[in-house]
């Protein structure tokens, strides 16, 4: 069992993620980072769809009922509109853009601010009553806005497809997963959908889900549209979830041609989307470019960006003959990451420049086989833009097919999806994974980390050594990050990670472990190492004997003592205060009766052998907590270990949720925890367990009846030890959880809380705007507020207040916040 001042174990490896070392990346998140070449805009994550009308220039949708200005920005509220979030937590937003009005061509412009640069949404034309509609991803600002402008005077309508938002926990769908270009509807042939033409006023549905190669579950999906028109009347389609109220959205084309339009549409639980055709009538035509995951489920997060990547017409290139394939450099320029990055798939601005003819383009992953079908349809000296989602071949590039007579084009970049590749850890000979070296070597073991070039312009690469921060170093896209682990020579079990994080909060985490014993373990450590080895992890080198009254001794924020004789008790006391008796918990051994003397196994290991098939192990860390496993050697040993528990005055001992147990002080706050006890035989199987609590003694019972079980079984109640130097407590958890709420945005509502609170950020900023001096002044704010300064003082508290209350409930840590205010 063991008395823990962090977090239980079991939760380490979502606060390694979160801590990085106890606010080491606030300041990263909080202060600008270098600048570098990757060319994004602002957060994506994974998409989420949704619909509705954010503006109409002509009857003051969104504010505004005068027609654009020709080169001026609007800027258009964006969050709390549509099924849009309005709480922080949107990246980037999917629009379906319509142009009309316009006595001249000109380029839609889209950008989240006025300190970013601008993306291009679509190509409009000057042809009298036409409406020219395009699908475009913008960064949205911190604001909830977005800007947008126009070449010329224009009518401008603008409808939402969905958002994107970092939703890491599965809150929401979905990660992106490209498909090699696949007709999925074709009404003249009957491909899908019945032969038949769509008349005005009709629809159709489409069942995408659960054929085509997407999966059943699939939340939403990328199309390419082409209502094929050879009436003289121009038109609109509206696609939305079968089954769903249709939206407002309208996805607009052109009389007497084919017009190709891209399209993110949410699918109905039954994986269908259902196509309205709003006028005219036409042929549809259908081809899957990708489709987005269900909630939980694996696939691509989506990043803002803008660059050029191609123009034919620039210095070097030349225009595309008839008939030509082009391969096209996309990855690794005009700021979009490198191949090995974990990119998959470019979302871009295909433009044919005054086609030389009617005719059409494709565009497909470079290395795949040519799919039957079309990106682009344009007619003769004609300027017309689609948005296209393709993925990028081994290299980097995509291929672009011209079926016209030689044409120009253009290809902007929108964004781009990552799917994140893991780190790597890798430490020298013979020091691997799982494993216990039964040496201490004569020097420090020096591990290689490396993390894949960065997708984003605030990619970060941590590294945590047992719970501790190492290293942060900001990735690039120049290729790949490496750095080292130092693992010092010192016994016990040490735990590396490597934390990889991008802009959306999404984080890769690959943990290696092993462990270092001075010599051959005895069969009982043997058996305590196979059934939890982090147990020995910081394990105390504080010196053991089996002689005196006391087998070992920790001093520290809390002061921990071992007795030699198994009828004494191991006691907890507050390090602060050191008056005989006064903060003291202690707890008794099972079988005190026994004549049993401590062993020593190990520095700041012993045990006690009970004589009856079962051996008591007090493991003792640097933390001045005491773990205490216990070994079973066979069936014919006791079931039950009881814990006799000396208490402070006023002070109870309860159960809690989960089947652990609590300590708590005359105030009702909690100084003390037992997590719910576990077992696990030799064979690594759980093994069936319980508390029973009556008065002030805590007894674990263990299931032995199983004639499966394979012994040695160790069980364990894992204790927390007593929490009254809630200092690195309180230190530890305000720390991680500030740089949770920034990073680990899954947990939306914590992102939320603390982007909304510019209090909190200003105090920061106060308290020295750096990591390292924001720790500092919490430690010693947590500890007793020595050697602060007033001014210090009530700036961590603003700190604190502003945010820590709300951020720790929310994660689980309400007793730690009691404590964190009554110190204060």
């Amino acid at each position: 069992m063991r008395s823990l001042l962090h977090a239980p174990r079991t939760r380490k490896r979502s606060i390694a993620a979160a801590t990085l070392g106890a606010l080491a990346l606030v300041g990263s998140l909080l202060v600008a980072t270098p600048a570098q070449a990757i060319n994004d805009t602002g957060t994506g994550g994974v998409f989420v769809p949704a619909s509705g009308r954010v503006l109409d220039t002509k009857v003051g949708t969104g504010g505004f009922r005068t027609p654009m200005e020709g080169n001026k920005y609007r800027t258009i509220k964006i969050a709390g509109l549509a099924g849009i979030p309005d709480d922080g937590t949107v990246g980037a937003v999917s629009l379906n853009a319509t142009v009309t009005g316009s006595a001249d061509n000109g380029t839609l412009f889209g950008r989240p601010d006025a300190d970013t640069s601008r993306t291009t949404m679509l190509i409009y034309n000057a042809n009298a009553g036409e409406y020219v509609s395009n699908t475009a991803i913008v960064a949205v600002s911190d604001a909830g806005t977005i800007q947008v402008s126009t070449e010329t005077a224009a009518r401008l309508i603008l409808d939402v497809q969905g958002y994107y938002t970092a939703n890491t926990d599965g809150t929401a769908a979905g990660g992106f997963v490209s498909v090699a270009g696949k007709r999925i509807v074709d009404t003249r042939s009957g491909l899908g959908a019945p032969k038949a033409l769509l008349a005005p006023g009709k629809s159709v549905d489409i069942q995408v889900a659960g054929t085509n190669g997407v999966p059943a579950d699939a939340s939403g999906a990328v199309v390419n549209l082409l209502p094929i028109n050879t009436t003289d009347s121009d038109g609109y389609l509206t696609p939305y979830a079968t089954g769903a109220t249709r939206p407002d959205n309208a996805l607009h084309y052109a009389p007497s041609v084919n017009t190709s339009i891209q399209a993110q549409v949410r699918l109905s639980s039954s994986g269908r989307m259902t196509i309205y055709n709003g006028s005219s009538t036409v042929n549809l035509v259908i081809d899957l470019q990708g489709y987005f995951t269900a909630s939980g489920t694996t696939g691509a997060t989506f990043t803002p960006g803008i660059g050029r990547v191609y123009d034919s017409r620039a210095a070097g290139n030349t225009i595309l003959a008839k008939n030509e394939s082009r391969a096209i450099q996309v990855a690794g320029k005009s700021g979009v990451p490198v191949m090995g990055s974990g990119i998959t798939a470019v979302v871009l601005t295909l433009t044919a420049v005054h086609g030389g003819s009617d005719g059409r383009a494709s565009v497909w992953a470079n290395g795949a086989a040519q799919p039957e079908t079309t990106s682009l349809n344009f007619q003769n000296d004609e300027i017309r833009t689609n948005t296209v989602t393709v993925a990028l071949g081994a290299n980097g590039k995509i291929n672009l097919n011209n079926v016209a007579n030689p044409t120009n084009y253009l290809v902007d970049v929108q964004g781009w999806y990552v799917d994140p590749t893991l780190p790597t850890i890798s430490c020298p000979s013979p020091y691997a994974a799982g494993e216990w070296q039964h040496s201490i070597p004569t020097a420090p073991i020096v591990c290689t980390v490396e993390a894949p070039a960065a997708t984003d312009s605030d990619s970060m690469l941590f590294t945590v050594l047992d719970d501790e921060p190492q290293d942060e170093a900001l990735r690039t896209d120049a290729g790949a990050v490496r750095t080292t682990i130092t693992v010092p020579a010192v016994a016990g079990w040490h735990e590396l990670s490597a934390v990889s994080v991008d802009a959306a909060g999404s984080s890769q985490i690959t943990d290696f472990a092993f462990g270092l014993n001075d010599s051959s373990p005895s069969r009982v450590l043997q058996a305590v190492q196979s059934a939890s080895p982090t147990a020995f992890r910081d394990i105390s080198q504080a010196s053991t004997t089996s002689s005196g009254s006391v087998a070992l001794a920790t001093q520290g924020d809390v002061n921990v003592t071992v007795p030699t004789e198994v009828s004494g008790e191991i006691t907890f006391q507050d390090g602060s205060n050191t008056t005989a008796g006064a903060g003291t918990v202690s707890t008794g051994l099972p079988f005190a009766q026994s004549s049993a003397r401590a062993k020593v196994e190990a520095n700041g290991i012993v045990s006690y052998d009970n004589g009856n098939g079962s051996t008591t192990v007090p493991l003792a860390h640097d933390d001045g907590s005491v773990q205490i496993a216990t070994v079973i050697d066979s069936a014919a040993a006791p079931t039950e270990y009881a814990y006799p528990i000396t208490l402070p005055p006023g002070a109870s001992l309860q159960p809690a949720e989960g089947g652990g147990a609590t300590i708590t002080d005359a105030d009702g706050v909690a100084i003390a925890g037992i997590q719910a006890p576990w077992a696990k035989d030799a064979a690594g199987m759980d093994v069936p367990t319980s508390f029973r609590i009556v008065g002030d003694t805590l007894t674990q019972v263990v299931d032995l009846s199983s004639p499966t079980l394979a012994f040695p079984v160790v069980a364990d109640p894992s204790w927390w030890r007593t929490a009254w130097g809630a200092a690195k407590c309180a230190a530890e958890i305000a720390g991680t959880l500030f740089v949770a709420s920034k990073l680990l945005k899954g947990a939306t509502k914590i992102k939320a809380i603390v982007k909304a609170s510019k209090v909190a950020i200003k105090a920061y900023n106060k308290l020295g705007g750096t990591a390292k001096k924001l720790l500092k002044n919490l430690n010693k704010y947590f500890a007793n507020k020595t050697g602060l300064k007033p001014k210090t003082i009530k700036q961590i508290e603003v700190f604190l207040l502003a945010v820590g209350d709300a951020v720790m409930n929310a994660l689980g840590y309400p007793s730690c916040w009691q404590l964190i205010t009554r110190r204060s």
